[in-house]
């Protein structure tokens, strides 16, 4: 098959694809009518007709697997280029100033997609509040490159979604206008894609049925487990976790904490951070909160403005990557409120019963 395409489109298209099934190839393959269509199948299926993409030599059915970071390595930043696959497995690559030839895989069996005949009405601002918090639930696990998992349900018209992993938690139960009760965890980069998907096209139908979801527009249909996850947190453990953190009486912390100042404060502590040490977070009688960090490169202490209600002596110790990371799960809010609990720092923002944030990790 022979094609020219324009390098950024088709860059994300793939990404897309490709980041949908999390797989490292993906098929190109043509279609009806000569458009390209862009399949991967890995822990489930999807077909993408590239509509802007017509295939100049080829006929139906031809196809070939690609590695995706290669393909995107030779292609980006190119333009207009030209692709063109070989039978002898070859895949080339040209623009005006550019001519590359690699050997392809063999092509594989791209998974069918399958239907369902259901629709489950997704309304637009349950889909709002759902993407509008998923950039604050893309943990990231010091102890793995996996992308986290996010555990997501809507019932009786109360959505709830939190990802978590051995060092923190980020958790928000939200008020939802909607009749549709379903349940899925998804790993955080996959049900991305597939909210794109849902979003792009007002037309996109979204469907649950026993053990799969299910969604389908007029260039994309996706099929894949509605699980894809091991042993998971439930939520009654992440609602036990909470409510035995803001329960206590009198909870030592920092009220009213900028947020981007104190992440200014964690990332000058990094500078000097290594694996093994501790940043030290306190009371400051003047200005609200200290925090310290000494390692064998150097030491450093930083105070800010906040509501002073720590109680005793003792610091908060905790990795500043970690505290970072914890940080950047609030991003929704400008100011916070930080406690203690043993060896867990939290936040908990409720406003009535429509709307609850916590978000958690764990110190030395």
């Amino acid at each position: 098959m022979k094609f020219t395409a324009e390098s950024k489109y088709l860059s994300d298209v793939i990404n897309a694809v490709s980041g949908t099934t999390g797989s490292a190839d993906v098929n190109l393959e043509v279609g009806a009518k000569g458009v390209l269509i862009v399949k991967s199948s890995n822990k489930g299926a999807i077909h993408h007709t590239a509509t802007d993409i017509v295939v100049d030599e080829g006929k139906k059915d031809d196809k070939a697997t690609i590695q995706v970071a290669q393909f995107l390595g030779l292609i980006s930043r190119r333009g207009v280029v030209t692709v063109e696959t070989t039978e002898k497995g070859s895949l080339f690559i040209s623009n005006k100033t550019i001519r590359s030839e690699v050997t392809l895989p063999p092509a594989k069996d791209v998974d069918v997609v399958e239907n369902s005949d259901k629709t489950l009405e997704l309304e637009p601002s349950t889909l709002a509040k759902i993407t509008e918090h998923m950039g604050t639930l893309n943990l990231v696990n010091l102890l793995s490159d996996l992308s986290p998992t996010i555990r997501l349900r809507v019932l009786d018209g109360t959505l709830e979604m939190f990802c978590a992993d051995e060092m923190h938690l980020a958790y928000y139960r939200i008020h939802a206008e909607t009749q549709a009760d379903f349940a899925i965890d998804l790993p955080h980069s996959e049900l991305s894609q597939l909210l794109d998907v849902i979003a792009e096209d007002p037309s996109t139908q979204f469907a649950i049925e026993d053990t799969r979801v299910y969604v389908r527009n007029s260039n994309t249909k996706i099929s894949f487990p509605k699980s894809q996850a091991g042993r998971l947190i439930s939520f009654d453990a992440v609602n036990a976790i909470r409510d035995n953190c803001v329960r206590q009486k009198s909870p030592s912390g920092i009220k009213d904490i900028d947020r981007e100042e104190l992440l200014q404060n964690v990332s000058s502590c990094k500078h000097i951070a290594s694996d093994e040490t501790f940043v030290e977070m306190n009371g400051n009688k003047t200005k609200g909160y200290s925090l310290s960090y000494q390692t064998s490169h150097g030491r450093i202490k930083v105070v800010g403005t906040g509501v002073n209600m720590w109680q005793g002596t003792e610091p908060f110790k905790v990795t500043p990557f970690l505290l970072e990371d914890f940080l950047s799960t609030l991003s929704l809010f400008s100011q916070v409120d930080l406690y203690t609990r043993e060896t867990v720092i939290y936040s908990h923002v409720k406003q009535g019963e429509d709307y609850e944030a916590f978000h958690s990790c764990s110190g030395a």
